[in-house]
């Protein structure tokens, strides 16, 4: 019969978590192990330390993570403030006035906090800082989706713009044999990848038998 594993196995490197706030920290673990209550319960010991809140940033994959993760930091806060003891510990004395005043306004200013995702940390950056981007303020983000059709629009825009203009390039390519409609895939991969160079010598096409 196998050794029965204790639940706080992983005490250590938990507290770590929640105490060391100056450290950079990768936590690994599986589906329903806690990692929410633990990044929830970081973000609070950082305000408890007298860490404004705009100077937070939790990024996550989905806007739907984000939600639910503001959703929880707003309920711990609100809980602690109205005196309510977690079920696990917490680096932080709720009784003390100084940590108390700081929950509070992290609370009332909790939209100055980011909670979301890499795109839409990007695109607040960018929105600081249009001019120096080099970009219109009223810019919008595309979703993938969205991202998607405006590439397969692009390239047969393009397409067809170089077949109306009769490009020779076009007609080379025919001429060798090659699809021109598969090289969208390739388009696709440089738009992705904007800033990876991709050389490409010419070479002649392959002779016809």
């Amino acid at each position: 019969r196998g050794a029965r594993v204790s639940a706080h196995a992983d005490a250590e490197a938990r507290t770590r978590a929640v105490t060391d706030l100056v450290t950079p920290l990768l936590v690994e673990a599986g589906a329903g192990s806690g990692k929410t209550t633990l990044l929830v319960t970081r973000i609070l010991a950082l305000v408890a330390a007298g860490v404004p809140v705009h100077h937070v940033a939790a990024i996550t994959f989905t806007r739907k993570a984000a939600g639910e993760l503001r959703e929880r930091v707003l309920a711990q806060l609100d809980a602690t403030l109205r005196g309510v003891t977690p079920s696990y510990p917490v680096p932080w004395d709720a009784s003390d006035g100084t940590v108390r005043a700081r929950f509070a306004t992290a609370l009332a200013e909790l939209d100055r906090m980011y909670l979301g995702t890499i795109h839409g940390f990007c695109a607040r950056l960018l929105r600081e800082r249009p001019v120096e981007a080099g970009l219109d303020p009223a810019f919008e983000e595309l979703d993938e989706p969205g991202a998607l059709a405006d590439r397969r629009a692009w390239w047969a825009d393009f397409l067809a713009t170089r077949t109306r203009a009769a490009d020779p390039r076009l007609r080379a390519l025919h001429a060798a044999g090659l699809d021109v409609a598969l090289l969208g895939d390739a388009f696709a991969a440089r738009v992705a990848q904007g800033d990876a160079d991709f050389p490409a010598p010419w070479h002649d096409a392959p002779p016809v038998t």
